[in-house]
């Protein structure tokens, strides 16, 4: 099976039918960016991807969804260093230093995950800021999703019809 496209995500696409099987595929978060490559999925279908560019698969994307099957991807959980700046001054201090570096980062709520290595932890260390290591799903900014920081740090996400990136 060759994939070129996102169907959609099961956050909101209607629930299947309970007689329509379900099969996973599993990827590293860093892998969530690549246009091609290939996978096996749990039930040991073989999986080709040949995504367009600016395309990046997120946790729980679906790729197949028809009367047979509905075949989504899962991000498998990584250790991820979770910082947690108490103030705006440290939240642009720390952005401005990751982005030096070119680490991809998730902003979600007052915390931003980045994968933990010796720059990163030396860094937020320098600054103060509260982190801690956690296991968790990681889904990182990639500029080429559309995506963009307004004026006040918020994530600005340009509506993509999921069509248009297929």
């Amino acid at each position: 099976m060759v994939f070129e496209r996102i169907l959609g995500n099961v956050a909101t696409v209607p629930k299947p039918p309970p007689t329509q099987e379900q099969d996973v595929v599993e990827l590293f978060w860093h892998e969530c960016p690549r246009r091609a490559m290939r996978k096996r999925s749990r039930l040991g279908r073989e999986i080709a991807f040949l995504m367009p560019p600016g395309a990046v698969l997120r946790d729980r994307d679906i790729l197949v969804d028809d009367s047979q099957v509905r075949l989504i991807i899962e991000i498998l959980p990584s250790e991820v260093l979770i910082a947690k700046p108490r103030s705006a001054l440290e939240l642009g201090r720390l952005a401005f230093e990751l982005g030096n570096l070119h680490v991809p980062a998730e902003l979600t709520g007052n915390e931003i995950r980045v994968s933990p290595d010796g720059p990163v932890i030396e860094i937020i260390e320098r600054l103060g800021i509260p982190f801690e290591l956690r296991t968790c799903i990681f889904q990182p900014v990639f500029a080429a999703g559309g995506v963009t920081l307004s004026p006040n740090l918020k994530i600005v996400r340009r509506a993509v019809d999921r069509a248009e990136v297929d």
